[in-house]
């Protein structure tokens, strides 16, 4: 699943449900990509990645759980 700044605009209680369908989806081993202009989002994931000037990095892991200061 691809989301593209999923988390803009959503009341605390749809955040609270999209949170909950990605922690299902992720259980399930289903791949959900998440696109954001900031560098936090309540959806958790297993990798963070940022695009900069053309170059894609690897700037987070599932054991930091946030993405590192610089991202």
């Amino acid at each position: 699943m691809l989301l593209d700044e999923p988390t803009r605009g959503l009341d605390e209680a749809s955040l609270n449900e999209l949170v909950k369908l990605v922690a299902e989806l992720q259980q399930e081993n289903k791949a959900v990509i998440v696109a954001a202009h900031d560098n936090y989002t309540p959806l958790g994931y297993t990798a963070h990645y940022q695009l900069e000037g053309g170059h894609l990095s690897r700037t987070g892991n599932a054991a930091s759980s946030t993405p590192s200061s610089g991202a």
